[in-house]
């Protein structure tokens, strides 16, 4: 299974992810691994970014 599909698979059971699981799902050690996979599947149209900051979650567009 791709880091992609961990974090959608992820959304699906849990509703969102925040950052901080990202970099745990997928083994990142620093936060902009994190940040530049979810922006790519931002741009890909799978997913939104809602709130700003620390309080930052990304959900699964339907």
């Amino acid at each position: 299974m791709s880091k992609e599909e961990r974090i959608l698979e992820y959304i699906r059971q849990n509703g969102n992810i925040s950052t901080q699981k990202v970099m745990d799902l997928c083994n990142y050690k620093s936060r902009t691994g994190a940040r530049n996979l979810l922006e790519k599947l931002i741009k890909s149209g799978k997913i939104e970014k809602v709130g700003e900051n620390t309080n930052t979650i990304y959900t699964i567009l339907e």
